[in-house]
């Protein structure tokens, strides 16, 4: 909010700081009148000019009492806060905190107008004489940023004395920098806080520390949880200001902490010679329980004034504290989280720090409401239980008390009451007007955007949110992110607020006899006993919080334990009326929408101002149902509970047809009904549907068909050709059969003439129109002309016994055509394979066989009423003939051809047949009551006889050998040797007689006969003998013809009568040897004596 007619804040923050400085060298000097210093002095007069060159340069302005120092652990840690926009910034939420466990470097303040940030501890080197700006006559503290020093008294002093008299404030020899707290996320009502831990780097702790420029009356306010020790100002648990070593005479130094017995408690501590110390303890025991403590520092005359406040509590109240030097400014510098001198865990606070406001003026006295204001909102962002007027006693163990929680603008957002007093906590967002106030301005600045809560209280178990995360921190709300968390109407660009709050009676979990006395009739059977009020306050034109989510832990109640307990069944009741009570006025049931674990969640919850709620168990929802009418074409359709479609809070039991069909309008066409479908949960909670049923009766066209008509077939009715058609239909012809055009309506369906229509398929269509919602009907009847079917049954086909014929191996195999079915018969008793198919083989029975023939005929049938077609063939069958042989006669000479065969068949009727063996055949052998008998045989072997008659053979194959008279033995003969002087012929050829006849052959082939009177050569000749016709085999001769020699001797001798005479040469001088006759000289015999000598065979030929 603007202000036209105040001087910019940053103008003001400077005359504040001058006004500071002047008045702080005023009072050096005064600390130092018995012993005035040079430089003391050079440094009053140095303020006092640019004090008067300030005032002069500046027009008139106004003291505004405003919030100077801002820190909160939700943004702006580790990271610079917002440049100032004048109306524009401070509202918003950012920049984010970092990450959970980040070490925590600075805190900035986001009241940026004279920035006053929180730094870590810089080692101690850091701070010796840091040279002054020579452009700038106040000379900066360079570490950190944003911090003014005295003039010519450059830097914080730890090494260097502000005193002038060279005493330090801390002993570096002993002191170390302190450690760096941590950010942790989501601690105090999803919210952070900066942790410090008062043990740690060796006890010397952890640490902020920021100069500031309000030091004189401040309120101060700090959220923050931990344990308390130590009774005195320097021995306490420092949260803010702290203690040094020595102090300024112009400084007096203030600490607030947390003392032995969890007291928030007040220390100062300043130089009168010696160092003073005042100490006071607060008397409530915060319980290391959230807090919002405020300290109230008021200056009148010579007295100091000290309040402070403990959620909402009044605690401390000094009332003019009357030592002079406790009204001087406080020290330049606040510890945050630790003395400045502490190397001590039991002077170093361990615990949460969320938020400090160090407001430039005490606000106590004239703006009471202020305080509550403030109040108001940490406890609503920290989910804190503020109280009033209860004694020494926290709210959150006494309650509310009298506390009346307000908004911004000072509207009263929760007005005490008397049961619903505990565990106050709220969602909201307000912003606070820097509006002015009589007398002066007052800026606190602050704004408030809370959208989760839950009373930070142990016994709390509500939390409410703007949607159903429960699980983010409220500091997580980036908006774009899965996790964001809707605003809230108002979101602090302005400076309407709007609040829910809510408070609980504490009363048990469990379902007791007093929550049992109060639940409203007929509908849930059981409750807690616990109830919560919500109060509800939004400024004009902003939308009131609705919507929202809610998470109810139930650990502790008995309601889960219910024996039939299940979710679906557990409700946040709601009481509108506001009375509390349960049985009387409108109550609204909102549904879990689950439960995990022990924690009930319920979502688009709704409250009013002035609503109290409980949690009760009880299925009395009735199921969720719906159907659609229907409108149909045909019959009624059946019941179909499936077209209900139905939902429950628990589960559908069953849904069923209540009763009958209602009958509204029996039509004819169309005919109205009503359906009812009873739906029931398992809870017996039932809820009826209706569905109004339109039904029309659907057009029938009848069947479609085909028909079959032959060439030229008379005229013929249309309506024949289909089965229960409405009337009323019209026929047409769809591709001009009939010469009157495509799709041409036919005058007279009844009266359809197809003469010398060729044959084709030609469709004819009866259409019905259709009522109401129902298609028209349409059929179609084909009329399939066709020319008359013929047939061929094939040539007449033979067969042998066993076996089949195959139609399609005929000579002249069947034909058909233009039929529609073929069938084949027979006149005997075999059978076909298929007798449906135009080449079928057929098996003969012994019947056909014993018969000899059958008749097969083929019918084919026609299409259209044609006429069938039928052909025969004749198939002849013939036995399977038997041969054997009955007699046999041998040739009864050797080579003769008398021998003959006598055969026996069966089966074989009288006739001529030919006979065949493996050496030929013999034709037409005459077969006489089954004998037949083959003559003229010669002796041989005659095998695998077989006849064959209609080419059937005989099933045996005997074998025949006939046997001749054996040939005689060749004749004995020699080799001849015969002399050409006797001319040898055959008739010398011995032997010449033998028993039978003797044959000679002058050839090896037996076919030159030698005669008796041919002559003999030298050669081999051959020799047979017969008998009895037989001609034996050959013997060799080989006859020899040798020329004639004559022999000649040499001997001739005259013997004495009765001499011994020589023996006759056995050979011929010429070695001729034969025999001499007389074989002897005989010498008896007196005279000549021829003696004659005959040459041997063995010898040569001699004469």
């Amino acid at each position: 909010m603007s202000h036209p007619t105040k001087k910019d804040p940053k103008s003001i923050g400077m005359a504040k700081l001058l006004l500071y400085s002047f008045f702080d060298a005023i009072n050096f000097l005064k600390v130092h009148r018995s012993a005035f210093h040079p430089k003391a002095a050079k440094a009053v007069f140095r303020c006092l000019f640019f004090f008067l060159f300030f005032l002069t340069s500046q027009s008139t302005f106004a003291q505004n009492i405003e919030l100077d120092t801002w820190f909160a652990a939700d943004r702006a840690v580790n990271a610079p806060s917002l440049p100032y926009s004048p109306g524009s910034n401070l509202f918003l939420l950012t920049p984010h905190p970092p990450a959970d466990g980040t070490a925590v470097e600075y805190w900035s303040d986001l009241v940026d107008f004279t920035p006053q940030d929180a730094y870590r501890y810089p080692a101690p080197a850091d701070y010796v004489n840091i040279p002054t700006n020579p452009g700038n006559p106040l000379p900066t503290y360079s570490y950190p940023q944003h911090i003014l020093s005295l003039p010519d008294l450059p830097g914080f002093d730890y090494p260097n004395s502000l005193s002038g008299d060279g005493t330090t404030y801390l002993d570096l020899g002993i002191i170390a920098p302190a450690g760096l707290p941590t950010l942790q996320r989501n601690e105090i009502n999803f919210n952070p806080v900066i942790e410090f831990d008062g043990a740690a780097n060796g006890s010397v702790g952890q640490a902020l520390h920021f100069r500031a420029s309000s030091r004189e009356e401040v309120t101060i306010f700090i959220v923050f949880r931990g344990l308390g020790a130590g009774n005195s100002a320097s021995s306490q648990r420092l949260l803010f200001g702290g203690d040094t070593d020595d102090y300024p005479f112009s400084t007096t130094n203030l600490s607030l902490g947390v003392s032995d017995g969890n007291n928030f408690s007040i220390g100062r501590t300043w130089r009168t010679g010696g160092a003073t110390e005042y100490f006071q303890s607060g008397s409530i025991d915060l319980n290391n329980e959230p807090t919002v403590a405020v300290f109230n520092r008021r200056i009148t005359g010579d007295f100091e004034y000290l309040d402070t406040w403990v959620n909402g509590l009044h605690d401390i109240d000094i009332n003019g504290y009357g030592e002079a030097d406790s009204r001087r400014k406080l020290f330049y510098f606040n510890s945050i989280g630790r003395h400045f001198n502490s190397n001590n865990a039991n002077r170093n606070f361990t615990g949460q720090i969320a938020e400090i406001f160090l407001v430039d003026d005490q606000i106590a006295n004239n703006y009471p409401d202020e305080i509550k204001k403030v109040e108001s909102y940490l406890a609503i962002k920290y989910g804190i239980t503020l109280s009033e007027n209860v004694g020494n006693v926290l709210g959150s163990t006494f309650g509310n008390g009298d506390y009346n929680y307000l908004a911004a603008d000072g509207t009263e957002i929760w007005t005490p009451h008397i049961q619903y007093k505990y565990d106050i906590a709220g969602i909201g967002v307000d912003r606070y007007d820097d509006v002015a106030i009589p007398g002066g301005e007052l800026k606190l600045r602050y704004n408030q955007d809370q959208r989760i809560s839950k009373s930070v209280n142990t016994e709390a178990i509500v939390t409410i949110s703007t949607n159903s995360d429960f699980l983010s921190p409220d500091d997580e709300e980036i908006e774009g992110t899965e996790n964001f968390r809707p605003h809230i109407d108002g979101d602090g660009s302005d400076y309407d607020h709007n609040y829910l709050l809510w408070g609980s009676d504490r009363a048990s979990l469990d379902v007791t006899a007093a929550a049992l006395a109060e639940l409203p009739g007929g509908t849930v059977t059981t409750r807690i006993e616990r109830e919560w009020k919500v109060q509800k306050n939004t400024s004009g034109g902003e939308t009131p919080i609705s919507g929202v989510s809610v998470r109810v832990e139930l650990a502790g109640s008995d309601i889960l334990s219910l024996p039939d307990f299940n979710t679906c069944a557990l409700y946040l009741m709601i009481d509108t009326d506001g009375n509390g009570d349960f049985t009387d006025g409108p109550i609204t049931y909102i549904l879990a929408t689950s439960v995990v674990g022990t924690d009930a969640f319920f979502d688009n919850v709704n409250f009013e101002d002035e609503d109290v709620f409980t949690i009760a168990y009880g299925d009395f929802t009735p199921p969720k149902a719906s159907i659609g009418d229907d409108t149909v074409c045909g019959p009624i359709p059946a019941p179909d509970a499936t077209l209900v479609t139905a939902s429950d809070n628990c589960a559908v039991d069953t849904i069923e047809q209540l009763g009958v069909d209602n009958i509204i309008d029996a039509g004819p066409n169309p005919m109205i009904i009503e359906r009812t479908y009873r739906v029931t949960d398992t809870s017996g909670n039932t809820t009826d549907v209706v569905q109004t049923i339109t039904v029309y009766t659907p057009p029938n066209a009848g069947s479609a068909n085909i028909v079959n008509l032959c060439t030229n077939s008379p005229v013929v009715n249309l309506f024949d050709f289909i089965d229960g058609e409405d009337i009323g239909g019209t026929w047409t012809d769809d591709n001009n059969t009939l010469g009157g055009g495509i799709d041409s309506v036919i005058a007279d369906p009844t009266n359809v003439d197809f003469f010398g229509i060729l044959p084709g398929m030609y469709p004819f269509t009866y259409a019905v129109l259709g009522a109401g919602t129902c298609p028209n009907d349409e059929t179609t009847v084909t009329i399939t002309i066709t020319q008359q079917p013929s047939a061929d049954a094939g040539s007449d086909e033979s067969l042998c016994e066993g076996e089949t014929l195959s139609l399609s191996d005929s000579a002249v195999a069947p034909t058909a055509s233009n039929y529609d079915t073929l069938l084949w018969e027979s006149s005997g008793t075999g059978f076909f394979n298929d007798a449906t198919v135009l080449h079928p083989k057929y098996t003969p029975s012994n019947d056909d066989i014993i018969a000899g023939s059958v008749i097969l005929t083929l019918t084919a049938t026609g299409n259209g009423g044609c006429a069938p077609a039928a052909s025969t063939m004749t198939l002849s069958i013939t036995e399977i003939p038997n041969i054997s042989i009955s007699a046999t006669s041998d040739p009864t000479t050797c080579g003769g051809n008398d021998g003959s065969i006598t055969f026996e068949f069966d089966d074989v009727p009288d006739g001529f047949y030919t006979l065949t063996y493996d050496g030929g055949s013999f034709l037409n052998v005459e077969v006489d009551g089954g004998f037949a008998t083959i003559n003229g045989l010669t002796a041989g072997d005659y095998n695998n006889w077989f006849i064959d008659i209609n080419g059937c053979i005989s099933a045996e194959f005997p074998d025949v050998t006939l046997i001749a008279p054996p040939a005689p033995l060749p004749p004995a003969a020699v080799n001849q040797n015969f002399c050409s002087s006797d001319s040898p012929t055959g008739a010398d050829l011995v032997p010449a007689i033998d028993p039978g006849v003797i044959t000679w052959y002058s050839d090896a082939g037996l076919t030159t006969v030698v005669n008796v009177d041919d002559d003999l050569t030298s050669q081999d000749y051959y020799v047979t003998n017969t008998q009895a016709g037989c001609e034996s085999p050959a013997t060799t001769v080989t006859v020899t013809v040798d020329p004639t020699v004559t022999p000649t001797f040499s001997f001739a001798t005259t013997y004495c009568e009765d001499g011994t005479p020589e023996a006759l040469p056995a050979a011929s001088d010429n070695l001729i040897t034969g025999t001499w006759s007389p074989n002897a000289i005989d010498t008896s015999i007196t005279g000549n004596t021829d003696y004659t000598f005959t040459p041997d065979d063995a010898s040569q030929c001699g004469e």
